[in-house]
């Protein structure tokens, strides 16, 4: 299986972000990765103020 290589990107140092944060991190718009949060249980956005927030482990998977 033919993969294009991996890019490293710079993720800041901080424990939460919030969806347009990674949006921007991770280069896709905002219904790609809430998409991808029904296909991927292992993608766990917190929602508990309303809005999706995601930890550091979470950005690094994206």
């Amino acid at each position: 299986m033919d993969r294009s290589p991996s890019v490293d990107v710079e993720i800041p140092d901080r424990p939460l972000f919030k969806a347009a944060e990674v949006c921007s991190i991770a280069g896709v718009q905002p219904y790609v990765l809430k998409s991808w949060e029904g296909e991927f249980p292992a993608l766990g956005a917190s929602t508990t103020t309303g809005a999706r927030v995601y930890r550091r482990v979470d950005v690094e998977l994206v």
